[in-house]
């Protein structure tokens, strides 16, 4: 990318990180800033542009654009935010916020904030550590437990070579000290052993086989994979452990946060009382409770 050269793409991206981004309007936000806590980098005909909206702006941007030297980024920023200052002042001299379209998409986006800002607060007070406790034992009880097995496998180049692995341990061959002396795969130097892992652990060649064979059973027919031909040896099942709480906290607040909101709304919808029509301005009849 060339910072040197204000294209059109940069621009507008950076005109966008200027405002809240909703339902494809944008709100530009109003300083709350004091020039003690939050110095004034700009003013436009007496109206001060403070260091936060600075910083809230530099939030809104794309990854990619956030990596732009900080020299270049601070003076495209400022002239997005002046220019906001100036159209919006324009724009409220001509009138445009009275105009019943704008008015409209104004109410509108109103409501939106408002109801981001009830519902974080919601989901903020219901997030407690009671909470995720409860979302991490019903994740669980929920989650397929599944079964785990411990194979160990021996990888070589060729179909033939592991034809003859095969023979060989038909034989009697001891299946690790074959591993260690062929195997050119990675685990070669533990016997071949790849420990226990769950069926989508491995590549769906792998693990059908894999999962197919019983205890101490062996392969009797090389298992092709894009790493190779594998002789592949299941050595014990188990049913799979839960995850730990640390591996699914993040889907787990997730699921607590949905739910929150779910209940939320279930709680405001029994409180009020609601009329639906249709297209044509006809009364839909209220689904029975």
């Amino acid at each position: 990318m060339n910072f040197g050269c204000r294209n059109f793409g940069l621009l507008a991206v950076v005109a966008l990180a200027g405002g809240i981004v909703i339902g494809g309007a944008s709100v530009v936000i109003a300083a709350e800033g004091d020039d003690a806590q939050d110095p004034v980098i700009a003013t436009v005909n007496g109206e001060k542009i403070f260091a936060s909206e600075l910083t809230f702006a530099q939030s809104q941007l794309p990854d990619e654009y956030k990596q732009i030297p900080p020299a270049v980024l601070f003076g495209l920023l400022i002239d997005s935010l002046i220019d906001t200052k100036l159209s919006v002042a324009q724009a409220r001299r001509e009138g445009f916020d009275k105009k019943p379209e704008v008015v409209r998409q104004l109410a509108r986006i109103e409501s939106q904030i408002l109801q981001r800002a009830y519902l974080e607060k919601q989901i903020e007070e219901g997030m407690s550590e009671e909470a995720m406790k409860k979302g991490y034992e019903k994740f669980i009880a929920e989650s397929k437990g599944g079964e785990e097995v411990r194979a160990s496998h021996i990888l070589v180049e060729t179909e033939g070579q592991a034809k003859e692995i095969i023979s060989e341990l038909s034989g009697g061959a001891d299946f690790s000290e074959l591993a260690k002396a062929k195997s050119i795969g990675p685990s070669s130097d533990k016997g071949g052993d790849l420990g226990f892992f769950k069926r989508d652990g491995m590549i769906a060649e792998f693990s059908d086989v894999a999962f197919a064979l019983k205890d101490e059973e062996i392969t009797q027919t090389p298992v092709r994979t894009q790493y190779g031909w594998h002789v592949i040896k299941v050595v014990e099942r188990r049913k799979a452990r839960p995850p730990m709480f640390e591996e699914v906290e993040g889907e787990v607040r997730n699921r607590v946060t949905r739910n929150i909101g779910i209940e939320v709304m279930k709680s405001l919808r029994a409180a009020a009382e609601i009329k639906r029509f249709g297209p044509d301005g006809s009364v839909i009849e209220a689904p029975a409770k």
